[in-house]
């Protein structure tokens, strides 16, 4: 999960009901609140937004949210996909929003079958490109809302950023403050320049936010299993080097592009059994087809 998603679910989180007001105001929402499912989260391949929203008029629903910093190619039949799942999961009338946070070009807004030149099938989804939006005075007074008005359709950068932080800064609870800034900080990062955004928060500052603090464990987590990888791959040379000599280039430069801790240590056993060099390939060969 990079920083951006992570960023995103510790808003999300904390302000579900206005992320739901915000994207859906056709509706009047009485309650929102943040479904998580172990099934679901099996086949999770981005960070995924899972609301049971009740209305005024005590009508239940879902809302997927899900957010995008870039357009994928894949994205309308992923959300296809997830809404067949929520609903068996829920049982319940669904909404799948996409949210686009980038700049860039985005396309579809449904999924559709089409054979033979005939549309046979088609699931449509609620697309909303930040960019488009106009800022509303009102948007200031919506705290889950503040770390998202810098993607917003923004003519003066530095007068909104301003004002965004000044009204951050007036929040008391403390905790809530650090972790809207931190966020503002990550979300703003999609288009601005980090030195930019340095004029108006200060990076110690948001290194006191739960959200910085879960980013920094997880690079800790990512870095750990970097080590322990690269461990194996010098382990793995260090035993064929000792049995066949001088290692060519092109098996260190294969050797690199396996991934994960499993696969290595099944060719560091390969590399005390095999009886040569290009047996040794032929296990990293097999390695590739799992892969």
């Amino acid at each position: 999960m990079g920083e951006v998603d992570i960023a995103i679910k510790h808003l999300s989180t904390l302000y579900p009901k206005e992320f739901i007001q915000e994207f859906i105001p056709e509706y009047r929402v009485r309650s929102s609140h943040l479904r998580l499912d172990k099934e679901l989260l099996r086949v999770e391949r981005r960070v995924d937004f899972i609301y049971e929203v009740i209305t005024e008029d005590e009508e239940r629903f879902i809302a997927h949210l899900e957010f995008q910093s870039e357009w994928e190619g894949d994205i309308p039949v992923r959300i296809f996909e997830y809404a067949g799942l929520i609903s068996r999961e829920y049982g319940l009338p669904l909404i799948s929003i996409l949210i686009y946070l980038g700049k860039g070009t985005y396309t579809e807004e449904s999924y559709q079958i089409v054979i033979g030149g005939k549309e046979i099938n088609r699931y449509d989804y609620k697309m909303i490109p930040l960019s488009g939006i106009e800022i509303r005075e009102e948007l200031y007074e919506k705290e889950g809302l503040l770390p998202l008005i810098s993607l917003m359709k923004v003519e003066d950068p530095e007068n909104i950023f301003s004002k965004v932080i000044d009204r951050i800064e007036k929040i008391e609870d403390k905790n809530r403050r650090l972790e809207l800034q931190a966020i503002w900080y990550i979300l703003s990062g999609i288009r601005y320049d980090k030195e930019f955004l340095d004029r108006f928060v200060r990076r110690e500052t948001l290194m006191e936010s739960s959200t910085y603090k879960s980013i920094v464990e997880e690079g800790i987590e990512k870095g750990i299993e970097k080590g322990i990888e690269k461990g194996i791959y010098m382990d793995i040379l260090t035993i064929l080097g000792d049995r066949f000599g001088a290692i060519p280039q092109y098996v260190e430069e294969r050797l690199k592009e396996v991934r994960g801790e499993a696969s290595l240590r099944s060719l560091l056993r390969q590399s005390i059994k095999v009886n040569s060099l290009s047996e040794f390939m032929e296990s990293v060969g097999r390695i590739w087809t799992r892969e």
